[in-house]
């Protein structure tokens, strides 16, 4: 039975195909959920009522005097709840456990079932049950209540330790393995650090370390986010940094301007609106817009806008010059450097 957010069933497999897709985000935040709990609690999640059952003194057929354990009578617990995104706002998630009721508008409801009855505890498989296990771990809240608990004594721990190992690979990334400046500088401005260009190293490491630390802590409401574990993945400058790094560079520029009606422009031209659940995140949501497949034309016309000879006689990497000649679908195979080069340069009507 599915999920549904705001009355639309959120079909996982079919939204996650497509970046533009309205329900893209929710099956994202659920996926990175799912393998989320897995790692941290395996295939059986098992969810208790803290305080129960609870013992009471009394006496046995002896007549001498033993605990006694009291019945303990069932809770219900709803399986529907406006759920507060720090981002998004308020959501109605539902965890339909029967069929949903398509409605006249089109949207659907939640079933017959509206309540999971619980006495002591609940055992969920999270293969068997994904949509359960995902409604009682993230949206449901029945921890802070005091309502329900997640019965794993060892779970505490892997995930202390698993904060440390973070730490410590984000630090060793960050300070030991990010040597080259050039590199560095690209990696912190495709994260949002201002000013890459032209600051201190140092003063980039800290910055740096200080936004994949924040982003790590609000990654599980927003997956969009890039933390630690992408940010490793990333550290060879692929194309996708290098897109991040060029938005980022326009930015400190003053090139690339944000205004206060939710647009980006350069000069008086607009070029893009991000959606209002997105402004908090706007540079994450710019440099997915650009890098998407369906807007390479888009990505071509604002470097036609904003790609000057200054730019181009900064460039250090050979590198960065292929990406540039693929943006602008110049032919890059069996190209020598200084052809490729000198081509880039011609694309956007520069002497080199």
């Amino acid at each position: 039975m599915p999920i549904l957010v705001n009355g639309i069933k959120l079909d996982v497999g079919i939204a996650l195909r497509d970046e533009k897709h309205p329900m893209y985000a929710y099956a994202l935040q659920y996926t990175q959920g799912i393998a989320e709990l897995k790692e941290k609690h395996g295939k059986t999640i098992r969810f208790v009522r803290p305080g129960f059952p609870k013992m009471n003194l009394g006496s046995d057929s002896k007549g001498n005097e033993t605990s006694i354990v009291e019945p303990t009578p069932p809770a219900m617990f709803p399986l529907e709840k406006v759920y507060a995104h720090p981002t998004r706002g308020e959501e109605i998630w539902s965890c339909c456990l029967t069929m949903p009721k398509l409605l006249p508008n089109g949207l659907w409801s939640i079933g017959n079932k509206k309540g999971l009855k619980i006495t002591d505890a609940i055992s969920v498989d999270i293969d068997k049950q994904p949509d359960l296990a995902f409604y009682l771990y993230y949206i449901s809240n029945f921890d802070k209540g005091g309502r329900l608990k997640i019965d794993d004594p060892q779970a505490e721990v892997r995930a202390k330790a698993a904060k440390e190992r973070e730490t410590l690979e984000r630090k060793s990334a960050i300070w030991q393995m990010l040597k080259d400046e050039d590199q560095l500088r690209k990696m912190a401005a495709a994260y949002g650090v201002a000013l890459s260009a032209t600051r201190d190293p140092d003063s980039l490491r800290f910055d740096l370390e200080a936004v994949l630390e924040k982003n790590d802590k609000n990654k599980r409401f927003d997956p969009l986010l890039k933390g630690t574990k992408e940010f490793l993945e990333e550290m060879k400058v692929g194309d996708n940094v290098r897109l991040r790094a060029f938005i980022k560079q326009l930015e400190d520029d003053r090139k690339l301007v944000y205004k206060p009606d939710g647009r980006y422009r350069i000069g008086e031209k607009l070029l893009v609106q991000v959606p209002q659940p997105e402004i908090q995140n706007r540079f994450e949501w710019l440099c997915s817009y650009y890098n998407m497949p369906n807007n390479s034309d888009k990505l071509q016309e604002l470097m036609r806008d904003a790609v000057d000879k200054e730019y181009l006689d900064k460039i250090k990497d050979d590198k960065d010059f292929t990406w540039l000649a693929k943006v602008m679908e110049l032919k890059t195979a069996f190209q020598k450097k200084e052809d490729l080069k000198l081509k880039v340069y011609e694309a956007f009507n520069i002497a080199l």
